[in-house]
């Protein structure tokens, strides 16, 4: 091990050396270690398996986001990370660190951010459109729902549901065939 050095002093002294990165104030676990940086983004430091001559840095991702029975996930498959020994002076591993592992993650961190806030605009948008269809519709509104339903099964009767590029799909049933007619025409005629 590191001159002996705990997981988290070994953290705390690669925060000191690398640039506009510190040592988390957060540190839920004694197994890893935690670095934050600049918008959001992190490192997670640990030891690699059960050897504790090498140490393992990985990024850390923006949080998944949940809406309408989906999970929205923003870490990449194949996620940048890089071992080193732990003997090496923490110097050393902060080079290391900003060579091998920040350049490749600090872009993907971009484009994960990037992505995350096109999903919650989106995920704003649905929620908008939603609660206009509650309104019209007179229904309750559900957590996490991506659909409104309405009326009964012995009337006219249908479910509507919303997609994040505003546009909706319209089921109505038991219908009268002038009313029916009435919508396909208008609707023909915005075509």
């Amino acid at each position: 091990m590191h001159a002996n050095k705990t997981l988290h002093e070994l953290a705390q002294n690669i925060a000191l050396v690398l640039e506009a990165w510190q040592y988390s104030d957060e540190q839920p676990y004694e197994h890893r270690a935690m670095l934050d940086g600049v918008g959001g983004a992190g490192l997670n430091l640990a030891w690699d398996g059960s050897n504790q001559m090498r140490l393992r840095i990985i990024g850390c991702w923006p949080q998944a986001v949940r809406h309408g029975g989906r999970v929205y996930n923003f870490a990449p498959y194949d996620r940048p990370r890089i071992t080193v020994s732990a003997s090496r002076p923490s110097t050393s591993i902060a080079k290391n660190i900003q060579r091998r592992l920040l350049p490749e993650y600090l872009m993907l961190w971009a484009v994960a951010v990037a992505a995350r806030d096109s999903t919650l605009t989106e995920i704003e948008g649905m929620n908008r459109m939603l609660a206009r269809l509650i309104e019209i519709t007179g229904t309750q509104a559900n957590e996490c729902q991506d659909s409104v339903s309405f009326g009964r099964h012995d009337t006219v009767r249908g479910e509507v549901e919303i997609y994040g590029d505003g546009t909706v799909n319209l089921e109505i049933y038991s219908l009268p065939l002038d009313v029916a007619c009435e919508i396909l025409e208008k609707v023909l005629l915005e075509l």
